[in-house]
């Protein structure tokens, strides 16, 4: 008896380090002591040379994989809320709804030219036709933008500066466009008002193709804080709505909360970003992220919670701001005060894998690596060609 007591003891103590030591395996955090511009971290962005650029509440941060260098301003408020990149090396970002440039290459801000009227400056997201023209919503309005880049008068700096293309004033100048993208197609783009209301833009006739109002039961409206579009859906995340799903093709509207009807959906309703992965979504919310599976079938939707990383003694926050999936098999979350979240999907798999050699069950798609062959296709590794191959794992 003494010795059972001592040994369910013993298994309580040590559990704890066996979560730990588990945990540690897929999961990593970085914050201002690994270098980070700031423990708040609101976009991640991946650009064309394979680095990873976190944006905080105080500046920019690049991530080659081992180490973070950061960059700072005086001259800017430096909560950067989105980021696009160009091939020339640009790196275009939104503070405060104010747009602003970073040249990757040469590593300094770019300045903005004096400009006739500023609010073409103003915006609250792009879509990048090239590297030098894009979409840009700001207030009420839809701008086409030319971006040209000079030199100062004395050559010594880089200026950033827009030529208006097209503007369309798209609803009266009371209703401000939050959120906007672009159609799988290229199309169409999706605006979402703070009205609750979507307007879907025919970039062909350049006329607005609809208007949809999203709650006609609700006085007041959520904030959109992202837009995902495929080919059959317009995924939406909102502040205080959970994720709204529009049907493009017979116009009709799901919703997906945390106290759902039937069932729970979310960790939170609270959903600052939402990016999607072959048919899964990921939900970064205010408790944890929840993965949103489609089944293109039938349209139907389950979901798998995760909000328990902070109950670990591993000091993981779990209040989720943004959200980055990297094909190699890393998951990356930016979060509130805690820093950068990553998550590793490629060792679970690779243990996985290697473990059912003899018994395999992965569709052998990826590139010869060895000629010894040990089961069936053994000597053929699975590749991530839809960029979803790790997140079975999830």
């Amino acid at each position: 008896m003494n010795a059972k007591k001592i040994f369910l003891l013993t298994a309580c103590l040590l559990l704890p380090f066996l979560l730990n030591a588990s945990l540690e395996q897929n999961f990593k955090k970085m914050n201002m002591q690994n270098g980070l511009a700031g423990n708040s971290v609101y976009s991640i962005f991946k650009d064309k040379d394979g680095f990873i650029w976190f944006g905080t509440g105080d500046g920019l941060s690049r991530y080659d994989g081992k180490n973070i260098r950061s960059f700072t301003s005086d001259k800017y408020n430096m909560t950067i809320e989105h980021m696009y990149d160009t091939s020339d090396g640009l790196l275009l970002f939104i503070t405060s709804s104010n747009l602003h440039c970073f040249d990757r290459y040469r590593e300094c801000f770019v300045e903005t030219a004096g400009f006739g009227d500023i609010r073409y400056y103003n915006t609250r997201g792009l879509v990048l036709l090239n590297d030098s023209t894009y979409w840009s919503i700001s207030k009420n309005k839809l701008h086409l933008l030319k971006r040209v880049l000079g030199r100062s008068a004395d050559n010594k700096t880089s200026v950033l500066s827009l030529e208006v293309l097209k503007e369309f004033a798209l609803t009266d100048e009371t209703e401000i466009i939050y959120a906007f993208c672009e159609s799988q197609d290229k199309k169409k783009l999706f605006l979402v008002t703070e009205k609750s209301k979507l307007l879907i833009f025919d970039l062909q006739t350049e006329k607005l193709d609809a208007v949809v109002t999203l709650f006609t039961s609700r006085p007041d409206s959520y904030q959109i804080s992202s837009l995902v579009c495929d080919k059959d859906y317009l995924w939406m995340s909102t502040i205080g709505g959970g994720v709204l799903r529009y049907h493009l093709r017979n116009h009709s509207l799901d919703s997906f909360t945390r106290n759902s009807s039937s069932k729970q959906y979310l960790s939170h309703d609270d959903v600052y970003a939402l990016i999607a992965v072959g048919d899964k979504y990921i939900a970064a919310t205010w408790n944890g992220y929840t993965v949103l599976s489609l089944d293109r079938k039938n349209g139907g939707v389950t979901t798998e919670i995760n909000n328990q990383l902070s109950r670990f003694s591993y000091n993981l926050e779990s209040r989720m701001l943004s959200a980055y999936y990297d094909s190699q098999g890393l998951l990356y979350f930016g979060t509130h005060g805690g820093g950068v979240m990553i998550l590793a999907f490629r060792a679970r798999f690779y243990k996985r894998f290697f473990a059912q050699q003899f018994k395999r069950n992965c569709a052998p798609d990826g590139p010869k690596v060895a000629e010894l062959i040990l089961a069936p296709a053994a000597h053929i590794m699975p590749s991530d060609a839809d960029g979803s191959a790790w997140l079975s794992e999830l």
